[in-house]
């Protein structure tokens, strides 16, 4: 259809990506979502207006709004993959020929590597955990116990927001304080939650008992249409709360996984046994979640140098002899 909206096509693509590509479904929903979002927000929105100029615009703009270099990757991928659908399945020859001059284009943007190395992540403290959980809580209705309930499981048990958004009801134990999780690889484990938690999420689950659910509905995270959550959603969800309670602006699911693993290992919980709980098949991987704050490393040196010690420390030995004394 001459004159369609870029946007247009990007809801036949994202019916596209769900139903026709062997990507992961993260994957999938990832670049339906970003499809949408750059269809959103260039400023030529038909498809024939288009241009190669609007792509390295655009390019550009993502790089001067510091964006990581796998966010650009991730974005690009997800044009190339657009454009190469409209190229295959366009509604008319035009419409093909002009995504496929649009395509070459776009396998030719580049990722800038000139950037300053990113940050490592921090962690979050228990303080700001509870700015968070407090704010979540006042959302209205319903949402306010499942929001809260949410960031509590994240902080208790350092899921991956994968891991969260596949959660289902017969995998909780809550008397218990368990739930068994199928994490990267199928690979399956057992993680724990604390009392704190247990108790959110008894709340929650007594909303959600009387929620309007979409047949075949398990998850134990749900929206207010009674649909599963998917990993946008909790993303976003946990943005906006972390934006309310003033905290810093990369605030994203992983780092309450971060937060989590960094702080089993400073109580000094024994690494294989926060490897088996992060889903870890290599201690190594754990390690790189460790960033032990000097001061702490100092005191523990410390801690165990002097449990070592037996008796005051040596002493000079006092010379005795000299070579005046006699013999």
């Amino acid at each position: 259809m001459e004159g369609k909206r870029v946007l247009d096509y990007a809801e036949g693509f994202s019916s596209y990506m769900q139903s026709a590509t062997s990507l992961s479904p993260r994957t999938r929903t990832m670049y339906a979502y970003e499809v949408t979002l750059f269809a959103r927000n260039i400023e030529n929105p038909l498809l024939d207006d288009l241009s190669p100029q609007t792509l390295l615009a655009w390019n550009q703009m993502l790089y001067n709004a510091g964006a990581a270099a796998n966010t650009m990757g991730t974005k690009q991928n997800a044009l190339r993959r657009f454009l190469s659908y409209l190229e295959e399945f366009p509604d008319n020859k035009e419409a093909g020929e002009h995504a496929g001059q649009l395509l070459k284009v776009a396998k030719r943007l580049t990722t800038p590597t000139d950037r300053e190395p990113p940050r490592k992540p921090y962690a979050l403290d228990e303080g700001q955990v509870t700015k968070m959980l407090d704010v979540a809580g006042k959302a209205l209705g319903g949402r306010g116990a499942r929001d809260r309930a949410i960031i509590h499981v994240l902080w208790a048990t350092g899921l991956r927001c994968a891991e969260l958004a596949k959660l289902r009801l017969d995998h909780l134990d809550l008397p218990e304080r368990i739930a068994s999780i199928t994490g990267k690889g199928d690979k399956v484990r057992t993680v724990v939650f604390d009392a704190a938690c247990q108790s959110d999420l008894a709340t929650w689950l007594e909303v959600r008992a009387i929620c309007k659910i979409q047949p075949g509905v398990d998850n134990v995270f749900i929206s207010v249409s009674g649909r599963p959550l998917l990993t946008t959603d909790l993303s976003r969800t946990v943005r906006e709360i972390a934006k309310a309670a003033g905290l810093r602006k990369d605030v994203w699911t992983h780092i309450f996984r971060h937060s989590r693993i960094t702080a089993l290992l400073e109580r000094g919980m024994a690494l294989q046994n926060v490897a088996t709980f992060a889903g870890h098949s290599n201690v190594q991987t754990t390690m790189h979640y460790f960033h032990q704050d000097p001061t702490k490393l100092r005191d523990e040196y410390d801690r165990v140098t002097k449990s070592r010690r037996r008796g005051p420390p040596a002493r000079a030995v006092e010379q005795v002899e000299s070579d005046d004394d006699p013999e």
